[in-house]
């Protein structure tokens, strides 16, 4: 993976993780890093939606599908909303 996917990748890992929002449910501690973003920012929905705003041009111009940039910060199951902003340069 080149420098410059791997900048785009953790910006896109950090959007998910730092989106500000209410509080909905917590999520488990076998959860992926989304999936614990998802459950402590907002209404899904609405954090989808921006994801989708912000990834969908980035994988567009770089020519690949969004799940390519999203699929390495999926995959981390870390246990916890610090430990992913961690793992990711949050």
């Amino acid at each position: 993976m080149t420098t410059r996917v791997t900048v785009m990748v953790i910006a896109v890992a950090l959007a998910l993780v730092v989106w500000s929002g209410t509080a909905r449910a917590t999520a488990n501690e076998h959860a992926s890093c989304p999936g614990i973003a998802l459950s402590e920012h907002g209404p899904a929905h609405e954090v989808r939606a921006v994801v989708h705003e912000e990834v969908k041009p980035l994988a567009d111009a770089l020519g690949i599908p969004m799940g390519a940039l999203v699929s390495p910060f999926a995959h981390e199951h870390l246990g916890s909303h610090e430990a992913c902003e961690v793992a990711f340069g949050g």
